[in-house]
C-alpha cells in the first residue's frame, strides 16, 4: 500500500498515523484521515449530499512539523468555516516552507450529516515526522 492511514487511541484527544510514498502523499493520506475522524467514515466512501466542488490550499511552514500542522489546520479551517469535506487530495508541492494542493470534495448542506468527532484543533503534541527514502510517516493528534 503506497499511501494510508489509522486512527489511533489517545487519552482524551485523537491521533491518526498517516504514510505515503513521499511526504506529499503521507500528508494527502494524514487530510483523508483527519476527515474520517471528523465524518465518521472514511472521506472517499462517503455519500455526501451537497455542491461537489474544488480548491486550491497553500500552506506555509518553517520546518516539516509546522508544515503539517499548518497544512491541517488550514483544511479544519475551511471545514468549520466552509463546510467543504475533500475526498480527493492531491498534495502537488511538499517541502518546507511551502505546501500545495487539490482537492475535490463536497460543501455541505446539512452539517448534521456529520457523524464523527469534531476536531477543535491539531496539535504539535507527540507530533512524529518520519521521512525515509521510500517512505513518509507521520503521526499528529488532534484536539477534540
Amino acid at each position: 500500500m503506497d499511501s494510508g492511514y489509522n486512527v489511533l487511541d489517545h487519552t482524551a484527544d485523537v491521533a491518526l498515523r498517516a504514510w505515503g510514498a513521499d511526504p506529499a502523499g503521507a500528508f494527502a493520506a494524514a487530510t483523508l484521515g483527519m476527515f474520517a475522524i471528523v465524518l465518521g467514515q472514511d472521506p472517499g466512501a462517503w455519500p455526501a449530499a451537497g455542491r461537489r466542488g474544488a480548491l486550491t490550499v497553500e500552506t506555509r511552514g518553517e520546518d516539516w512539523a509546522e508544515l503539517l500542522v499548518s497544512w491541517l489546520a488550514e483544511l479544519l479551517y475551511l471545514f468549520d468555516v466552509e463546510q467543504f469535506v475533500p475526498n480527493r487530495v492531491e498534495v502537488t508541492d511538499c517541502l518546507p516552507p511551502n505546501c500545495a494542493g487539490r482537492l475535490e470534495g463536497v460543501y455541505l448542506e446539512d452539517p448534521g450529516e456529520v457523524g464523527g468527532v469534531a476536531i477543535k484543533a491539531v496539535t504539535y503534541h507527540q507530533l512524529e515526522i518520519d521521512i525515509g527514502a521510500e517512505r513518509t510517516d507521520l503521526r499528529v493528534v488532534f484536539d477534540i
